[in-house]
């Protein structure tokens, strides 16, 4: 992937589309620019990151943007700045997307915007030209996509192996860090499924499945059985 260069030394403000088909490309990066933005490398528990995800949805109404436009009224409270993300921005009905052009033409000092999307020519040209885009563009397969079709393609026993060689690693932190990567990895690969066909019901349960075994783990549950329930429970 081609390294992509933000520069916020100068800015009060600003709006960013990132456009890339992989899904994996468009969280990493979202993520590595609001670090930058908010000047820390944790963002989970950073009150001034506002991740806002409709996975659940097969459309972004003017409801929805409406609350973010109120998130965005507000000051930050922790950092200097604060991010708000909208993913899949793309799926913004166009109601939604007149909505929020005021928001996009005066954004609050100290405040950035960030939309992810799979293809940005689905956003309106009001939307585009109100925001810097960066379009990136991999002629390789993200080889996260493949780890998760092995996985999602083989006999439980076979998943199990996957558990197996986390299970085996000493450290504790670092299993949870590989059992994250592992969710991770799958979400993207489902959230993209998702995107193909919105009214796949297995894949949604899918999701929420994976969503749940994560928060089973950063709650310290015992980390092979809730992986093992997960491959044994995932379709």
């Amino acid at each position: 992937m081609k390294k992509v260069e933000f520069n916020f030394e100068n800015l009060t403000s600003g709006a960013f589309i990132i456009s890339t088909e992989n899904p994996n490309f468009q969280e990493s990066l979202s993520a590595e620019v609001s670090e930058k933005i908010l000047e820390t490398k944790d963002l989970k528990t950073n009150p001034d990151y506002n991740l806002n995800d409709f996975i659940d949805q097969n459309s972004i109404g003017i409801g929805e943007i409406r609350e973010i436009i109120r998130k965005i009224g507000l000051k930050p409270y922790q950092s200097k700045r604060k991010v708000v993300i909208i993913k899949d921005a793309d799926r913004m009905t166009p109601e939604a997307q007149n909505s929020f052009l005021k928001t996009l033409e005066d954004i609050p000092n100290n405040t950035f915007i960030i939309l992810t999307t799979s293809n940005h020519t689905r956003l309106l040209p009001t939307i585009l030209s109100r925001a810097k885009l960066f379009e990136i563009k991999s002629d390789a397969e993200d080889e996260g996509d493949l780890d998760a079709r092995e996985i999602v393609g083989a006999e439980t026993l076979a998943r199990f192996k996957v558990v197996e060689e986390i299970s085996k690693l000493k450290e504790s932190k670092e299993k949870k860090e590989r059992a994250g990567e592992l969710i991770k990895v799958l979400l993207n690969y489902y959230r993209k499924e998702l995107r193909a066909d919105p009214e796949d019901i297995e894949t949604r349960e899918n999701i929420k499945l994976l969503q749940e075994t994560m928060t089973a783990i950063s709650k310290n549950v015992n980390l092979r059985l809730a992986l093992e329930s997960l491959m044994i429970n995932l379709k």
